[in-house]
Parts: structure tokens; C-alpha cells; sequence
């Protein structure tokens, strides 16, 4: 068998074991939390030794900000043809990348919680949330420009307000809201948006 056929038939496996080491590390934050999450016992659990973690990732803290990455769906920039429900949608969105399944009635952990440890939340920031930033300012920028908002609105106001309204009551109160819970927030925000004052 030649190299070239040895490594693409190597490929699936590396790719399989790299699919199990994410899975497994998503498992651990969800059952321990993040600062439980040791690199030894995420490999003893999928069979291999940490030196094969170490060369993906050079620290738990990249595993886990990857981990979080790719249980979460970017998404795009909903067009419904309003601010509200566009903002509505969107809110909505982040609120069901943030949603825990239903089949672990015992986590004591939420997956987002590992996000306000600095080390895992900028990397997270980068490629993840700073795109879903980007969507949200695009809505508002839309939305100014048909008129629905007035020039100023402050963009990153209304974005952190739903968003932190989603974190608070998925990672910490643990009170996921519905989709609707979301409208009259929405609402309030676009029908007397905050304006920049800097």
C-alpha cells in the first residue's frame, strides 16, 4: 500500500477519535462543570493517552472553547421583514444554542457557564460569538435604514440585553424562556431603543 493510501485511510480514524474527544469533553462539562475538566480523564474515557489531546489542543481551555463551538449552530441573519421579529428571531436562536437536552435531568452544570472563564470566553469570542455579534449588528443597521430605528440606536446595547437576558436565565436562574417570552422585550427595545451618547 502506498503512503498516500495509508494516510487517507488513516484519516476517517483520526477524525473519528477527534469526533469521541469532543463528545466526551462535552459530556464532562455538562455532568462537572469547567473547572472539574481534567485532559486525563477525557482520554482515559475514549482510550487513548493525553499526549493525543495535547497535540490538538494545547490546553483545556481551547478544547473546551472547540467543544462549545461545534455543539452550536452559527446560523444566519434572519430577513423577516421587521426589526422585531428579526431581533426575535435572533434572540431566539442564541437561546437555542444555549438550551440543554432534555435526557440529563441530573447536570449540574450548564455547557455556556464555561464561557465566563476568560481563558475559554475569548477564545470562544473569536470565529463564534463575534459573528453572532456581527449578524445582530447587521439587523440594526437594516432596520435604521428602512427607518424602523432611529439614527444612534446603540446596537451592542440591545444585543447584550437579550443576550445576557438568555445566559442569565439558561446558565445561572437555569429558567429557559419560549420564544414568545421573548416578544415583549423585543419590543421595548426596538419601540424605544437606547441611542449612543458618545
Amino acid at each position: 500500500m502506498s503512503s498516500v493510501t495509508q494516510a487517507t485511510a488513516g484519516r476517517p480514524h483520526d477524525a473519528d477519535l477527534t469526533e469521541k474527544i469532543l463528545d466526551e469533553t462535552l459530556r464532562q462539562l455538562r455532568s462537572d462543570g469547567y473547572a472539574a475538566l481534567r485532559i486525563e480523564r477525557i482520554a482515559s474515557a475514549v482510550g487513548c493517552g493525553k499526549a493525543t489531546l495535547y497535540r490538538r489542543w494545547e490546553n483545556k481551555a481551547v478544547l473546551t472553547a472547540e467543544a462549545i463551538k461545534r455543539s452550536s449552530d452559527l446560523g444566519a441573519i434572519p430577513d423577516t421583514g421587521t426589526a422585531e421579529d428579526d431581533l426575535l428571531e435572533h434572540a431566539w436562536h442564541n437561546a437555542e444554542n444555549q438550551k440543554n437536552p432534555t435526557d440529563t435531568t441530573e447536570r449540574r452544570h450548564t455547557l455556556w457557564a464555561a464561557i465566563i472563564e476568560p481563558e475559554v470566553g475569548e477564545l470562544f469570542w473569536d470565529g463564534f460569538l463575534a459573528d453572532r455579534r456581527q449578524m445582530g449588528r447587521t439587523i440594526i443597521a437594516r432596520a435604521m435604514k428602512r427607518g424602523e430605528l432611529p439614527e444612534g440606536t446603540d446596537s451592542d446595547a440591545i444585543l447584550d440585553l437579550l443576550a445576557g437576558l438568555t445566559f442569565y436565565r439558561n446558565s445561572i436562574r437555569i429558567v429557559p424562556m419560549d420564544k414568545e417570552d421573548y416578544r415583549p422585550i423585543v419590543r421595548a427595545l426596538t419601540t424605544a431603543p437606547p441611542l449612543i451618547t458618545h
